[in-house]
């Protein structure tokens, strides 16, 4: 989000926020990105919320811009996929208050389930949806590639309805775009906007040559594919590399139990940057999904090569076979570990070059979103 927040800045715009169910450590952290905030949407129907599994990941924006200077898997019950479950009542009451006071001339909303903001914004202030994943059908694809679905899902038509209340629709992929402007029949204008994480070479500390890292959520996905990981690849490598660590920061390591013997958890960290710093490259095996992995962009930005099954390259087409690899199965998996692990000089020397392609995906990028937010 707060990467988000800069690019808007970036991009020529003053940028009045207003969050939902936002924890003082998130408020506090995106704070210095905003120019205002406006307010935070707090929950009153506390138990429904609970009941989605999404509890303080729902902390998200929605953002009025001014021009500067000018679950577990939930029952498939009709109220179980309804696109607005998680809006209270509210919540649109109070935002046309804040409009009819404000008269914002534009405004961006995060996730199609909060898209009913948009209902408070008339003809005359563009609306942008900012959709970050497709939800239509979540649940049921993530089920039939046997994963979990501990998040967000509605049906088809109920996230083509969310998406029509937007004037123009932000995907994260360009796969995820051309599937919303069938979806719509192309009835929106539909642009690609990445995660613009700012890119520069993260020095390797010493001794860590050896290491592979893993920087990850407390999101179920993350952990399946951690588990995988350790179950099916790690001993393969330490057979062959018996010096090898793996390296695992961030929310995950919450949900990790029992480590295997040179799996080292470092818990939350506070900047991801400093994280790949001990790592000589970075995996990410999550098996599927949609949207864009940020995990694998911020890996990519502090240039430490990736290795990775396609979901988790998803959108960043044009850096496989340039720093992020793209494997099929678990012997390529661990054999290209074992590649990149051998030669430490020659994955350095790829790394290197990863921040100015990543720069030139973020200038991509930053050029879509002005072009989102004009009149």
């Amino acid at each position: 989000m707060a990467v988000l927040l800069s690019a808007i800045r970036d991009a020529g715009y003053l940028v009045h926020f207003a969050g939902v169910g936002m924890e003082q450590e998130e408020r506090a952290t995106l704070l210095p990105k905003v120019d205002r905030w406006v307010k935070n949407f707090d929950h009153r129907f506390s138990r429904s919320v609970r009941s989605t599994g999404l509890g303080q990941s729902l902390s998200r924006i929605v953002a009025t811009l001014r021009p500067r200077t000018r679950d577990e898997a939930a029952p498939a019950s009709e109220e179980a996929q309804s696109l607005d479950r998680l809006m209270d009542a509210h919540w649109l009451g109070q935002m046309r208050t804040i409009q009819a006071r404000e008269r914002y001339v534009r405004v961006l909303v995060s996730y199609v389930f909060h898209s009913a903001f948009l209902e408070a914004f008339g003809q005359d202030c563009l609306k942008v949806l900012d959709t970050h994943d497709i939800f239509g059908g979540r649940k049921e694809r993530l089920q039939a590639e046997g994963l979990t679905n501990n998040w967000f899902s509605t049906t088809v038509d109920e996230e083509r309805h969310g998406l029509l209340r937007a004037d123009r629709i932000i995907a994260i992929q360009d796969v995820e775009q051309r599937y919303f402007d069938q979806l719509l029949g192309g009835q929106r204008e539909i642009r690609t906007v990445g995660h613009m994480q700012p890119a520069r070479f993260v020095d390797l500390e010493v001794g860590s040559r050896n290491r592979i890292g893993y920087f990850a959520s407390d999101n179920t996905l993350n952990l399946e594919g951690f588990v995988w990981f350790q179950e099916y690849c790690w001993p393969r490598i330490v057979a062959t590399c018996p010096e090898a660590r793996l390296v695992v920061g961030g929310r995950v390591c919450r949900l990790i139990s029992a480590p295997a013997q040179g799996v080292e958890l470092l818990g939350e960290v506070a900047d991801p940057m400093a994280f790949h710093a001990k790592s000589l490259f970075s995996i990410n095996p999550m098996p599927g999904g949609t949207g864009l992995k940020i995990k694998t962009v911020e890996a990519l930005a502090a240039g430490r090569p990736v290795i990775a099954f396609e979901a988790g390259a998803a959108g960043l087409g044009a850096l496989v076979g340039r720093g992020l690899t793209v494997v099929t199965s678990t012997e390529d998996f661990a054999q290209t570990c074992l590649r990149l692990l051998q030669d430490p000089v020659g994955t350095i020397a790829t790394g290197r070059s990863l921040p100015v392609r990543m720069e030139e995906l973020n200038a991509t990028w930053l050029d879509q979103l002005r072009h989102t937010l004009e009149p």
